[in-house]
């Protein structure tokens, strides 16, 4: 549980990279991504990359 959301990182990682497209499998919202597959009792989700994402968009764009 993050005490606040708000700040966390990782939502924010998460929505640029849905707005990049940069997953493997692709999702059209961020509601959409937690409600496939049922998360009811996952901890976590393993979310792929596309190939070249990490170092061709988010390196540039950090540059």
């Amino acid at each position: 549980m993050v005490p606040c959301q708000i700040v966390c990182l990782v939502t924010f990682v998460v929505i640029q990279a849905l707005h990049d497209n940069a997953f493997e499998t692709e999702f059209s919202s961020f509601d959409e991504l937690l409600q496939r597959p049922n998360l009811e009792d996952v901890d976590c989700i393993e979310l792929r990359w596309k190939d070249g994402m990490l170092l061709d968009s988010w390196a540039q764009e950090v540059c």
